[in-house]
């Protein structure tokens, strides 16, 4: 998340608004100060942080996968 709001910042909009489905509780405290507002519908404190442990349904997608979707 860092990285784009940094990426963001330079092109000097007007507010920058960043919303997540999940984040660690490191990376929204690290983020929140650098942008105007964060929405984060689960905010996880827990380590290891694991995207997929917010989820009930989660499966790794394939590189394979990943390609088909980008040709479309």
């Amino acid at each position: 998340m860092l990285a784009s709001t940094e990426f963001v910042k330079k092109k000097k909009p007007e507010k920058i608004i960043v919303a997540v489905p999940t984040a660690s509780g490191s990376a929204y405290q690290l983020v929140r100060p650098e942008i105007d507002k964060l929405i984060a519908l689960d905010v996880r404190y827990a380590y290891p942080f694991a995207v997929a442990d917010a989820y009930e349904n989660w499966y790794d997608v394939s590189d394979e996968e990943v390609l088909k979707y980008l040709k479309k």
